[in-house]
């Protein structure tokens, strides 16, 4: 008994211990200001943040959207903070912890019944922590933090909703309460909120509902039992109210320029083909590897996910195994479109693909025997100290070094510069490392300098006069594309 405390306790130090570390850098990127931390969709999210409070609407008249509108996403909570410190990056950093914040307290929440112990949920947030981590660079991959925890946090919005409407969905096969409907208020809420962003909501959270929903409702039907109308009403107020969100949506006047093109169905003939790439992508979220490895990730994490359901079957655990059903269909959801639609499909929007990883090494740690359970702890101490170093330290370690971009946004404010245009990913380092001073301009291509993209932007900012602009190129390759393209006739303030 006495071993057994002094191991508990050394479990949850290791808990408390790891957290710790993690909130602390999570606060310290998004909070640090340095220009080498942020690409061009963070910076357009802070123009963004700026131009929805001077307007006071979440729909700027000025602005002009990409793929996805915000509602409910960082950039709007951003915005409502910059009304009180006007301050970009410390409003969007402010706006980002609270997001990330959002998803760990939804996860836990959604997590509750299906594992009644602290410790095992506490492993749970831990391991999401960690897996998000080990998968990429904080602060420059996609995959990564990027995801939830840091810079705009980018689907954060998108978790949250899902962690709360799932945990809605398991409670609602248990009595009321005042808890279960309050937060369902909230989830009707986000569901609007989400489905007016974007449909990859209504595949990742609503379907699966749907679907499960459908299957109970035929299995009491086969048994001759009562339908829960709990459960079907839960599904049906978050199904409406995101389909009220996508038609409201198409209703509204608003400048977007959705940059995926359209959604049609694959012929029937080219199916095969998408199979493989889909299944690249979403092993590609874990890991950039050959089509056979990834393959056999994907074998792997099946075979572990049947298991841990067959585990919690055995102990009666239908709140877990329920919860799991929702995920792996939300995966499979994105997997079919990605093969049957011809929508573009990112590897991001396997997101779900993390919690899912957690709640299996969760599920494992709560229903195992003690070997299982310290073997589990042990790993995770083992993943975060590769975190650490290959992860973590290089991000603290950046903080310090030179930053050439500063140099260049003296060089232009001193010449009487206001704008500078570059390719995507680079301009927005000059802008922030200006105080703002000087405002930042796009092209996506290398092939095709001075073709503004406009979108995601306000496209005054290419209405800005020759002699108050600059172009920035980096590189030998880029200054000569430069040079063919604007003959001998244009001067470069800067280039390194």
């Amino acid at each position: 008994m006495i071993k057994k405390r002094v191991r508990d306790s050394f479990i949850n130090a290791a808990f408390l211990v790891i957290c710790c570390v993690y909130l602390l850098v999570i606060l310290f990127i998004n909070f640090s200001k340095n220009p080498e931390f942020y690409c061009t969709d963070m910076y357009s999210d802070m123009c963004y943040a700026a131009e929805a409070w001077a307007h006071k609407c979440i729909f700027p008249e000025d602005w002009v959207f990409g793929n996805q509108l915000y509602v409910v996403a960082t950039p709007v909570l951003a915005a409502a903070i910059y009304g009180i410190v006007p301050d970009h990056c410390v409003a969007m950093g402010a706006a980002t912890v609270l997001m990330g914040l959002g998803v760990l307290f939804s996860f836990n929440w959604m997590m509750k019944p299906l594992f009644p112990k602290r410790q095992d949920r506490v492993l749970g947030i831990v391991t999401f922590l960690t897996v998000v981590l080990f998968f990429g660079n904080p602060v420059r991959s996609p995959n990564s933090w990027q995801l939830y925890f840091t810079m705009c946090s980018y689907y954060a919005c998108y978790a949250i909703a899902a962690f709360l409407a799932f945990g809605c969905y398991v409670r609602s096969f248990s009595q009321w309460s005042w808890n279960l409907v309050v937060m369902l208020i909230l989830t009707c809420s986000l569901s609007f909120g989400t489905g007016m962003q974007s449909l990859r909501q209504t595949a990742v959270m609503v379907l699966p509902l749907l679907i499960i929903q459908t299957l109970h409702m035929l299995r009491r039907a086969i048994h001759r039992e009562k339908v829960l109308e709990r459960s079907l009403l839960v599904t049906g107020l978050i199904t409406i109210f995101n389909l009220a969100g996508v038609v409201s949506a198409k209703i509204i006047n608003v400048n977007q320029v959705e940059i995926f093109g359209n959604i049609g169905i694959v012929d029937f003939q080219d199916i095969p083909s998408h199979i493989m790439p889909a299944i690249s992508k979403i092993v590609l979220l874990m890991l950039p590897v050959g089509d056979f490895l990834a393959i056999s990730i994907l074998l792997i994490d099946i075979l572990v996910v049947v298991y841990t359901v067959y585990v919690l079957k055995q102990n009666k655990n239908e709140n877990a195994v329920i919860c799991f059903m929702l995920l792996t269909i939300s995966i499979a959801g994105i997997f079919a479109v990605d093969i049957f639609l011809t929508m573009e499909v990112r590897e991001i929007y396997y997101f779900l693909l993390h919690p899912m990883m957690a709640l299996t090494i969760a599920a494992l740690f709560a229903n195992g025997k003690s070997i299982l359970r310290y073997g589990i702890v042990v790993l995770l101490i083992i993943l975060f100290a590769f975190n650490c170093v290959f992860r973590l330290l290089p991000v603290v370690q950046q903080e310090n070094t030179r930053n050439d971009y500063e140099e260049v946004a003296h060089y232009l404010e001193d010449n009487g510069i206001s704008t500078v245009y570059s390719l995507w990913n680079h301009g927005e380092k000059i802008g922030i490392s200006s105080d703002w001073k000087i405002q930042a301009g796009f092209w996506a291509e290398l092939e095709t300098p001075f073709e503004g993209v406009a979108y995601l932007c306000d496209p005054a900012v290419f209405d800005v006069p020759p002699s108050e602009c600059a172009y920035l190129f980096l590189g030998a390759k880029e200054v000569s594309i430069a040079k063919e393209k604007a003959g001998e006739k244009l001067t470069f303030a800067k280039y390194f």
